[in-house]
C-alpha cells in the first residue's frame, strides 16, 4: 500500500487540529528541516497518529506488534502518491522515512510518564531497539538530540512538557485551534441535519447518537473521509456513503453490549433509507463491510476504527451511567 500525501488544504486543516499539543508545537523545528522530499510534519505526525490507533486494537503483547512496524511502514513508504501520479522512491528513502515516523511515535509514548511509571515502558523498549540498530547510523538518535536542544520557545520561556497519555487521549479538542474546532462543528451540525429524520429510530438517544458522530469527526482520518463527497454532487455536500455506512454498522450494534437490548438504531434499512433521502441508500446501510467496493466508503483501518467508537459508545461511562439513558 502505498501512502497518499496530502493535499495543501488537508496539510493545513489538519495541521489546526495538533497545534495545540505542546509537543507536536516542539518537534515542528526538527521536523520543518528534513528533506524538502520528505513528508511534512502533519503528514508525519498523521502517520505515528495511525499506529497508535493499530496499537488500540490490539489487547496482549503490544511491544512485539511494534516489531513489525518498520517493514510495514517501508513498504508503505517506497511510493508516495501525488497529485494522483505515482512516485516511485528507493529503498533507503523508504526507510529514513519509517524510521522518522516511529522516533515520533517513540516520542509521544514516552511522554506518558517517567520511565518506571510508563504504562508504555515495553513498548518504547522495543521501539528503542529498533531505532538504535547499528546500520541506521544514529539517524533517529539525531532527530532526537535535535529535539532536545529546543530549551525555550519563541517567547523565550523555559519548554516544559506536561505529562500526556497519547494512547488515551489521541487528537482531543484541546489540542485544536478555534478553526479546527469550528470545522469539527460544521461537519458534526451537517451529519446531524441530514439524518435528523431516524431520530425516532435512535434507541442510543439523539444525544448517544450525536456523541458517536462527535468522535468519528474528532479522528484526522475519518474526518478527512467524511469531507469528501461521495457519491458525487450528492446533495448533503459531504460523504453520504460513510453516513450510511455508519448508521448501517449502528443498526448491528446492542445497547450496552447485550444482545437481549435493542440495537443502537432500528435495524429498518428500508425505512432508514426513506427517512434519509428519495434514492435508494439501502446498499451503503448493509454493505459497509464490502471495503474497496463502491457501497463503502471505508478501508480496512476506517472500518476498524469505527467499529471501536461505537463499540465505546455502547458502555457504561466513568460515572457509570449510559449516555442513552
Amino acid at each position: 500500500m502505498s501512502f497518499i500525501r496530502f493535499t495543501n488544504n488537508q496539510s493545513q486543516n489538519v495541521r489546526h487540529r495538533y497545534i495545540g499539543d505542546d509537543l507536536f508545537r516542539v518537534w515542528i523545528d526538527t521536523l520543518v528541516r528534513l528533506d524538502k522530499r520528505e513528508l511534512n510534519p502533519v503528514e508525519i505526525w498523521c502517520e505515528a497518529e495511525r499506529l497508535r490507533r493499530q496499537l488500540e486494537t490490539i489487547h496482549e503483547h503490544r511491544e512485539y506488534e511494534v516489531q513489525f512496524f518498520l517493514s510495514d511502514l517501508e513498504e508503505r513508504y517506497v511510493t508516495f502518491v501525488e497529485n494522483g501520479v505515482e512516485v516511485q522512491r528507493t529503498e533507503s528513502e523508504a526507510t529514513r522515512t519509517a524510521l522518522i515516523v516511529l522516533t515520533i511515535l517513540f516520542s509521544q509514548l514516552c511522554d506518558a510518564g517517567e520511565r518506571d511509571k510508563n504504562p508504555h515502558q515495553a513498548i518504547c523498549a522495543s521501539l528503542a531497539k529498533i531505532l538504535t540498530t547499528p546500520c541506521f547510523n544514529g539517524y533517529p538518535e539525531k532527530l532526537i538530540q535535535a529535539f532536545e536542544r529546543k530549551k525555550h520557545d519563541y517567547e523565550g520561556k523555559k519548554i516544559v512538557l506536561p505529562i500526556k497519555d497519547y494512547m488515551q487521549h489521541g487528537v482531543c479538542e484541546d489540542a485544536m485551534d478555534e478553526l479546527a474546532r469550528g470545522e469539527v462543528e460544521l461537519l458534526l451540525n451537517a451529519v446531524i441535519s441530514n439524518t435528523q429524520g431516524i431520530r425516532p429510530m435512535c434507541r442510543i438517544g439523539w444525544n448517544g447518537y450525536k456523541q458517536i458522530w462527535r468522535s468519528i469527526c474528532l479522528d484526522t482520518k475519518s474526518y478527512n473521509l467524511l469531507k469528501k463527497i461521495e457519491p458525487r454532487k450528492n446533495s448533503w455536500n459531504l460523504n453520504q456513503k460513510m453516513v450510511c455506512n455508519v448508521i448501517g454498522l449502528m443498526t448491528t450494534f446492542h445497547l450496552n453490549n447485550d444482545k437481549q437490548n435493542s440495537t443502537l438504531v432500528d435495524d429498518n434499512k428500508q425505512h432508514i433509507s426513506d427517512l434519509l433521502s428519495t434514492k435508494n441508500l439501502r446498499p451503503y446501510l448493509s454493505k459497509y463491510e464490502n471495503v474497496g467496493t463502491s457501497d463503502s466508503a471505508f478501508d480496512e483501518e476506517a472500518l476498524a476504527l469505527v467499529k471501536k467508537i461505537i463499540t465505546d459508545a455502547t458502555v457504561c461511562d466513568s460515572t457509570n451511567e449510559k449516555w442513552y439513558s
